[in-house]
């Protein structure tokens, strides 16, 4: 998270504006964790496995849920 903080503070200074900057973190935290489950994933690519078609259909339905949850455009 600090690491993320200070992405989006560097990138604060462009906007100026802090609803601007809470916004960016909150992307910017949504980015890390999709990344980290997508990754997760492809750990399940081409088993073919009933698994991984059900953490691939979660894993959406998550995303989609927390993005809106924090008000986070797709």
């Amino acid at each position: 998270i600090r690491e993320l903080a200070e992405q989006a503070t560097q990138k604060f200074s462009r906007f100026g504006e802090r609803d601007s900057w809470e916004k960016l973190f909150a992307e910017l935290i949504m980015q890390e964790c999709v990344e980290v489950l997508e990754h997760r994933h492809k750990t399940f690519v081409g088993t073919k496995s009933e698994y991984a078609n059900g953490f691939r259909s979660g894993l959406a339905a998550a995303t989609r849920t927390v993005k809106e949850h924090f008000g986070v455009e797709q």
